[in-house]
């Protein structure tokens, strides 16, 4: 039976459903279960959700199961929900990768439960405005999967800072991601932000040294009407600074790691 499941490895699908292997095995529904079961208990495929699976080839077993890259895109379109790839994440793929973040970040638009699998971690992050968001197919060992841009995961890390490892790690990414990111591209998309982001944005772009497409923000920002707001929300404390070019209170000392 186990040559099942190499076959599937031998011809390119590190991934299945049960009506998959029912298509391969003339056995009944309660065999095919115990099947899939022993596959589980014997580490060479993972449960990931609603009756779909993951092989776990030979050289992975220590891990407990494949990079989440490789079968991601598969596991969204079996359930059915719209994903991107976001947040720490893409930013990774992009090169800043100052921190290797502890869970795969994966921006959709419906509420999911995270996924433990082998080592993997994997989060899922819910916004009402997936449908608009700047993305790109990346190619992967399997096949391509849905991530964000540089200039939306700008964005994105703005919008979910407490997320992110919080302002203090955010501005750290934004120094070796927004070298990535297009102006053109991010005044684009800020347009179609609301001002606090914009605020947010060209703040964090500022303190992490890029001036230039900081200037993106403040040029969005000319035509708007905005308040003072904290850097993250509710986090406005007595000891905060200010910045009256974008009024926005943050955190003293903030600034990249070296």
């Amino acid at each position: 039976m186990i040559s099942v499941i190499e076959a599937l490895q031998a011809s390119g699908l590190y991934s299945f459903t049960r009506a998959d292997l029912r298509d391969k095995l003339d056995i009944s529904d309660g065999a095919l279960k115990s099947f899939i079961s022993r596959q589980v208990k014997g580490g060479r495929a993972v449960h990931l959700r609603r009756g779909y699976y993951s092989v776990v080839p030979a050289e992975y077993l220590n891990s407990g199961a494949l990079p989440a890259s490789w079968f991601i895109d598969g596991l969204m379109k079996h359930l059915g929900c719209n994903y991107y790839i976001g947040l720490l994440t893409a930013a990774e793929l992009y090169g800043a990768s100052h921190h290797k973040p502890q869970v795969f970040q994966v921006v959709t638009e419906a509420s999911n439960r995270p996924i433990s699998a082998g080592r993997n971690f994997i989060h899922f992050y819910k916004s009402s405005s997936l449908k608009q968001a700047d993305t790109v197919m990346k190619k992967t060992t399997t096949g391509y999967m849905s991530v964000s841009t540089a200039e939306q995961t700008l964005i994105d890390l703005v919008r979910y800072m407490s997320e992110c490892g919080g302002t203090g790690n955010v501005v750290t990414v934004f120094s070796e991601l927004a070298p990535e990111a297009i102006s053109k591209k991010l005044k684009k998309l800020l347009k179609n932000e609301k001002t606090p982001v914009v605020q947010r944005v060209g703040l964090l772009l500022e303190a992490a040294g890029q001036q230039n497409i900081a200037l993106v923000a403040e040029k969005v920002l000319a035509n708007r009407s905005y308040r003072r707001i904290p850097l993250s929300r509710g986090s406005n404390k007595p000891e905060d600074s200010y910045s009256p070019r974008w009024k926005v209170f943050f955190p003293p000392g903030l600034e990249p790691e070296a």
